[in-house]
């Protein structure tokens, strides 16, 4: 690539891929939790149709129209659900997942910095600290299967502990709410017990056990985890580009022009209609058909103009079966003589 005789500024540059609704806090966390294999034996494959799969082809928490929270999946929805139990009240901001990860380098006799590093070991860990005082805390702490957990308030509670643990492999997902708007949920499709913090019975904290899980490999998903996103401000907040970068008309031969946008990513089969500005007065433009698609960008070709004819700008309006988008309008461009 032969480099550009000229440029441009900061603020065309690199502005336009700054995007402030991308920022986030996690103001609400929520922790869901069930048993890694079935009460029979069987594994509960999260890569199963049967479970609900997103674009990856893997579970997700959130329903198909990618505003909102599945009502199936705690064991307390009525019908057919996923099994899954509620932690409750958590311990704020304890919820994390950490990375732990060790690099081999690799020096020289000649040179003082490392040559190569290597990646020798690779482990995440998460943890959370619930409050509630549960039959379904007291079942994580002796590491029992997540079968029959009784109610809290059951009479003539009891919970035995035996003299070693057995430990029970989970399936865990991580929600965040930042406003409904925005959701998170961090998967992990098969967990297991990597160390418990002590129960505190004070007068000032509640009682509370911190729980800590290693990242095991799931041999179905053939992940260790994935991150979904959703929430109407999430969608919304992906045609940025497309909506705040003004798209580029460039004339070519046969008294078109093409014009090129960043694709806009959250408008489902995209239809693409133009307004053309001349002498300060838009109308519809022709769009042929079938756009060009490369990489982050579309480009669309006007057809029928005018020769040698001062434009304006171009200003390109993507209809979807969810969502309509437009963009600014384009820099001015005269049209070749044929």
């Amino acid at each position: 690539m032969a480099l550009p005789t000229t440029g441009a500024t900061w603020a065309t540059v690199l502005e336009p891929s700054l995007n402030p609704l991308a920022v986030r806090y996690w103001q609400v966390t929520d922790v869901l939790i069930r048993d890694y294999f079935n009460a029979d034996g069987t594994v509960f494959n999260l890569a199963d149709p049967s479970v609900g799969l997103g674009s990856e082809g893997l579970f997700t928490p959130f329903a198909a129209d990618n505003l909102t929270i599945r009502k199936d999946l705690l064991l307390s929805a009525p019908g057919t659900n996923l099994g899954f139990l509620h932690m409750g009240l958590l311990k704020e901001d304890t919820t994390a997942s950490t990375p732990d990860q060790t690099i081999q380098e690799t020096p020289s006799a000649q040179i003082l910095r490392t040559v190569r590093n290597v990646l020798t070991k690779l482990d995440d860990k998460l943890n959370f600290t619930p409050i509630e005082a549960s039959p379904l805390v007291d079942f994580l702490n002796f590491e029992k299967p997540l079968q029959n957990v009784p109610a809290v308030g059951t009479p003539g509670y009891q919970n035995a502990r035996d003299n070693a643990d057995m430990l029970q492999e989970r399936v865990v997902v991580l929600l965040g709410v930042d406003t409904d708007g925005q959701l998170l949920a961090k998967v992990y499709p098969r967990v297991v017990t990597d160390k418990k913090g002590k129960t505190e019975l004070q007068r000032k904290n509640p009682e509370s056990l911190e729980l800590t899980y290693s990242v095991l490999p799931d041999p179905y998903s053939k992940k260790s985890m994935w991150i979904c996103r959703a929430g109407a401000q999430w969608l919304a907040s992906g045609d940025l580009a497309f909506e705040t970068t003004a798209p580029v008309a460039t004339p070519v031969s046969g008294l078109k022009a093409n014009v090129q946008f960043p694709t806009p990513i959250d408008v489902t089969s995209p239809v693409y209609t133009a307004q053309i500005s001349q002498a300060g007065a838009f109308s519809a433009g022709t769009v042929a058909a079938s756009p060009t698609v490369s990489g982050a960008f579309t480009t669309i070709q006007l057809t029928g103009l005018t020769a040698s004819t001062l434009y304006d700008g171009v200003q390109v309006t993507a209809t979807g079966s969810n969502v309509t988008a437009t963009s600014l309008v384009s820099n001015s461009f005269t049209s070749l003589a044929s």
